[in-house]
């Protein structure tokens, strides 16, 4: 799993450092270290967002809700994320809704945002 995380950050870098006019955006981490075990707030609402990646850097799945909304294990709300797995979406007609997540306590959650 480091592997794939180390990979992950690295095409990140690359991408805004390497290539600025191909990846236009300003990357904030808004990585989580440790997950409470409960719903919780990852990235505040930001009409400036323009990317968001976030990537499951944990040893156990985890799920995100990314319209703003309490994230939760079952429903239509959230988005399942196994592990090493990642959401990636960008663009003008992304969510600028604040984004939660729920996992199991104390495993990592990799995030980030472009504006």
């Amino acid at each position: 799993m480091k592997k794939i995380l180390l990979a992950a950050t690295s095409l990140l870098l690359m991408a805004s450092a390497a290539n600025a006019q191909q990846f236009p955006y300003t990357l904030y981490d808004c990585s989580i270290s440790s997950l409470t075990g409960s719903s919780q707030q990852i990235i505040a609402a930001n009409p400036q967002r323009k990317y968001l990646m976030i990537f499951n850097s944990g040893a156990n799945p985890a799920y995100v809700n990314l319209a703003g909304g309490t994230a939760a294990t079952s429903g239509a709300s959230s988005v399942a994320l196994s592990v090493g797995a990642s959401i990636v979406v960008s663009g003008p007609t992304i969510s600028t809704s604040k984004v939660t997540a729920i996992g199991t306590a104390a495993q990592p959650l990799t995030c980030y945002e472009g504006r």
